[in-house]
């Protein structure tokens, strides 16, 4: 899960680019975007795309090898640079200005397509803030728990280091390591045994793994988090440290615990304010994969805020004065809520919600201009349900079970829970095929363009439409031979459970499972108490009870890559012999969507060995209607599904809105 995680669609926009802006100019231009397949390109693409005022949505070709793509980088920077010949791409002036007169159409890449000029001054000084994804941000070491590792050591990720303890056989030095990144559970506080923090500053957020021998030849480009677009800003366009901000945090916690321990929210409202006061302009917000949850937590935590001061202002204008506001809450149904008292009517509720909604919008507007959201797993994924239920090494040499100890520990893995499309927010007959919006759209008049679109709502397609995202099978122990191939098919296998992502957002996925394999100590008992606790007693309960609605941003890009083999669903035995005795969780069958949006099934051995080792086995395709399957597959991270419901944000341009996606 968390090293498929590294590939940010900074260095790689996998195989297809789906690129939305403002749909109200889709009809009177062309695309304006060309696919990047390398960080140079991509650099550059990625600041026509903001400054362009003009753009619709376009799927790239995909490129299928190495050598194609750097034929077609070279071909984009002769282009820019008879661009730049012309007149028509002008190099960075005196005022740090990127001036951007003409771009090149996808139709007819070898020329460029007329554009109107965009405002010279659009970039000058206009902030940055890069929000990594998952296990994106570096951590380091606030203690001295051992020899190995002492106080500011890297902890996640130094390829040096985690070479040199697992090497040295030294059981000592590798837990130690393990305990620095783990957390206590359920409550996410410090480990006791050793103190692990973010590390600030762009350089945290730079690279996976410091660079060197050791992680180029094991990482590869893979390395590369936001360091090709840092240099690009920063060499290039000149940016310095007060317009260009990471938005780092630590990836282990939940939305939650990021606020109570390091005030992450507060630290990014502040550095969001303190930039636009500097540039005196709105900020261009890029967020990667679990990065754009993360946002979607801080815009959510930010209106609560807003909602408390107004509750507080309104009382004390009646007369009545809150001390600790806190106090004043209660929780019900999963939804912070205000507790009428005779300082808190529910008048004033409800007139502080309207105006922290207004401040809201009123302080969007003023701070972030422009929302860039790369590999946003809008309705989450399954695989970091896997690696709860049962493990994942994360291409560390370590067993899997000791991997699901370590990451059962994250907050983070409930912040990435699938999201079901039932459960879509404003939406009628949430249990039916039809909803508010099939009365909105005219399928007919879009053609194709809007096919994962109809899919979604008029079809609501869903995570378990076609099979179960979780499936709990009981089988023959002797149908287990060492060395035998065998599928829960062939191994007499009964369904004794099956999961989908209604179970998965209430937790009841946890209970079931824990009543199934009777673990000693009941982790996953512990694990739904800990999403209860940081998700759904909090005022972040919107991200895992509803499906994200368009931010209210004024320009937002989408943008992810499609069609690469991508973890859809999981199969888990019980042996009978076994029924009601203690036993844990193990993947024995794992379901694809593959190129096209085919479905086939695996049977795997359990995945260990450094970075991403295992063995597959028997593979079988799955018959699933056409009409009944979304028509691509992921980014291999992150299922189709949960990428394409970006698509969903472009029904406010057909509901009237004033911009899109």
């Amino acid at each position: 899960m968390l090293i498929s995680s590294f590939s940010p669609l900074l260095l790689f926009l996998l195989n297809t680019i789906l690129l939305e802006v403002s749909p109200q100019a889709a009809s009177e231009s062309q695309p304006l975007f060309v696919r990047p397949t390398d960080p140079q390109s991509l650099r550059g693409e990625l600041f026509n795309l903001i400054v362009s005022s003009k753009s619709s949505i376009y799927s790239a070709p995909a490129l299928d090898n190495l050598a194609e793509q750097e034929t077609w980088s070279n071909k984009q920077r002769r282009l820019v640079q008879a661009a730049r010949a012309r007149g028509e791409l002008n190099s960075l002036t005196t005022s740090k200005t990127l001036h951007y007169t003409k771009a090149f159409s996808p139709s007819s890449p070898t020329a460029p397509s007329s554009s109107p000029t965009a405002p010279s001054s659009l970039l000058q000084n206009q902030p940055i803030f890069l929000i990594p994804g998952l296990a994106s941000t570096q951590l380091e070491s606030f203690s001295n728990p051992c020899p190995s590792i002492s106080l500011l050591s890297t902890i996640w990720l130094s390829i040096e280091s985690v070479l040199k303890i697992f090497s040295s056989q030294n059981s000592l030095a590798s837990k130690c390591w393990l305990s620095c990144l783990r957390l206590s559970f359920p409550s996410e506080s410090d480990n006791p045994g050793c103190t692990s923090r973010p590390v600030r500053g762009l350089a945290g957020v730079m690279y996976l793994s410091p660079p060197s021998l050791s992680s180029n030849l094991v990482l590869g480009g893979s390395n590369t988090l936001y360091a090709s677009l840092i240099h690009f800003l920063v060499l290039e366009l000149l940016y310095g440290p007060n317009t260009l901000v990471e938005l780092g945090y630590d990836w282990r916690l939940s939305p939650k615990r990021m606020q109570l321990r390091d005030n992450e929210f507060t630290r990014w409202k502040q550095s969001l304010e303190a930039a636009r006061e500097t540039s005196n302009r709105p900020g261009v917000v890029i967020a990667h994969s679990l990065g754009n949850l993360v946002f979607r937590s801080f815009v959510q935590w930010l209106e609560h805020e807003f909602e408390k001061e107004f509750v507080k202002s309104l009382a004390a204008t009646e007369g009545g004065v809150l001390e600790d506001l806190s106090n004043t809450f209660f929780y019900y149904a999963g939804y912070e809520t205000y507790e009428s008292s005779a300082e808190v009517t529910e008048a004033m509720i409800a007139e502080a919600k309207v105006l922290a909604g207004k401040r809201l919008e009123e302080w969007l507007a003023k701070h972030v201009g422009t929302y860039v959201a790369l590999s946003a797993p809008l309705l989450g994924a399954v695989n970091p349900l896997r690696a709860v239920l049962s493990g994942e090494s994360m291409g560390l040499p370590i067993p899997e079970r000791e991997a699901r100890d370590l990451e059962r520990t994250f907050g983070s893995t409930n912040t990435a829970i699938s999201l079901s499309t039932k459960e879509a927010a404003g939406w009628e007959e949430r249990g039916g095929r039809k909803g508010l919006a099939d009365k909105e759209v005219d399928w007919k008049s879009h053609g194709k363009s809007l096919d994962s679109l109809r899919k979604l709502i008029e079809k609501r397609i869903d995570w378990d439409t076609n099979f179960p995202m979780f499936t709990v099978t009981s089988v023959d122990a002797e149908k287990k031979t060492t060395g035998a191939f065998y599928t829960a098919k062939e191994a007499n296998a009964t369904v004794l459970d099956s999961f989908g992502p209604q179970d998965a957002m209430s937790g009841e996925i946890f209970t079931r499972f824990a009543g199934r394999f009777n673990e000693p100590g009941d982790p996953l008992l512990a694990k739904r108490e800990q999403l209860d606790n940081a998700m759904y007693h909090d005022s972040f309960s919107d991200i895992i009870s509803t499906t994200w609605e368009r931010p209210g941003i004024k320009h937002v890009i989408v943008a992810y890559g499609t069609d690469i083999p991508t973890e859809v669903g999981y199969t888990y035995p019980k042996e009978k012999e076994k029924e009601g005795q203690a036993d844990a969780p193990w993947v024995k069958e794992v379901i694809w969507e593959e190129e096209g949006g085919a479905v086939v099934v695996e049977d795997v051995d359990e995945v260990g060995g450094f970075f991403g080792a295992g063995k597959k086995k028997i593979r079988r395709r799955l018959d699933i209607g056409e009409e009944e399957r979304m028509l691509r597959s992921g980014d291999g991270t992150i299922p189709y599904l949960s990428l394409a419901w970006a698509h969903t944000w472009l029904l406010d341009f057909e509901r009237g809105g004033e911009s899109g996606v």
